[in-house]
């Protein structure tokens, strides 16, 4: 099944769907369509699209063999142009009707569609300007037929990408209190070990954490990583130079001064490393893979989760905006 709720009882299951719009879809009607096929067609349901004059639909010769659904057209149930509601959108009402307007992810959509209709204010890098571009990217497309459906195409992609990063970030919420518990040091600092989430990492930032703290797997092993919060000046130097330090000594090997301040790696206490900007420290990323065992950290979590909070717990003063 597709992420319907409910599915329409006059629509029959044997024929395939045709969602009618008017010509010129705008972001609302293009919504629509979107919500239509991910919410009320059902998942490998045969579907098409088909467009009519505002204020029309489709002919009964025309809807025959189909179930057909009429969306922003004018006047249909899906609709509230000259309608006794206020400040909605035809793809709230759709959403309402079918129970998606709380999905994950939609709601975002939804507003947005209410604020473009009710031709309020819309950011200018919101993905409704997409959407408005997108005829002008198909102005080439000869047959009018084809260049709307690819339209539609299009603005389905840029709707479940949107919908798909919104989804995302609430599920990441979800996840960091499930498996994530701040920890308040004593000069206020809030640290933050999402473990191996490094996923939950921004939602640990929104939800208040100074510094996170994660591990990624790797073959068996693991990244670690220790970020400060974007909106805060903490220099992790202190923290780094422990970390070198607790690594020198759990793998027997001596380190000068220069060499445990050094903030690039330093092969013989593996990959660990300082970020220019002193707010971030790592020992392996995705940009820069570990190859040999001797590069991975020897420290477990714990270890490092202890150095991190003890060497942040002596700064003193409050934290300074970057």
């Amino acid at each position: 099944m597709s992420d319907a709720m409910q599915k329409a009882p006059e629509f029959n299951p044997d024929l395939p769907y045709k969602v009618v719009t008017h010509f010129h879809p705008d972001t609302d009607a293009l919504a629509c369509l979107w919500g239509a096929i991910r919410f009320v067609v059902p998942l490998g349901a045969a579907y098409e699209f088909a467009f009519v004059r505002a204020g029309e639909g489709l002919s009964a010769e025309e809807a025959a063999g189909y179930n057909v659904l009429h969306v922003d057209t004018g006047g249909g149930d899906f609709d509230q142009h000259d309608r006794p509601y206020t400040r909605t959108s035809s793809f709230e009402l759709l959403a309402r009707h079918y129970g998606f307007a709380d999905a994950p992810g939609v709601r975002p959509i939804l507003a947005l569609t209410v604020r473009s209709d009710s031709v309020e204010p819309v950011e200018y890098d919101s993905i409704h300007w997409q959407l408005s571009e997108l005829p002008s990217e198909f102005k080439d497309v000869a047959d009018q037929v084809d260049r709307w459906n690819a339209i539609i195409d299009e603005a389905c992609k840029i709707l479940d990408r949107n919908y798909r990063a919104v989804k995302q970030h609430l599920e990441s919420r979800r996840m960091l209190r499930e498996y994530s518990r701040p920890t308040t040091l004593r000069n206020k600092f809030v640290v933050r070990n999402i473990g191996f989430h490094p996923e939950v990492r921004n939602a640990a930032f929104e939800e208040g954490a100074d510094v996170v703290l994660w591990t990624a797997h790797r073959r068996k092993r693991f990244y670690p990583g220790i970020q400060v919060h974007r909106a805060w000046h903490v220099d992790l130097t202190p923290v780094f130079t422990a970390l070198r330090r607790k690594e020198a000594e759990k793998r027997g090997v001596t380190l000068t001064e220069d060499e445990i301040a050094n903030p690039k790696p330093v092969a013989k206490v593996g990959q660990w490393f300082l970020h220019g900007s002193t707010h971030f420290i790592g020992c392996g990323t995705r940009s820069h893979p570990l190859v040999e065992a001797g590069e991975y950290t020897q420290l477990t979590p714990d270890e490092i989760y202890n150095i991190v909070c003890d060497e942040l717990e002596k700064v003193s003063g409050p934290k300074q905006h970057r």
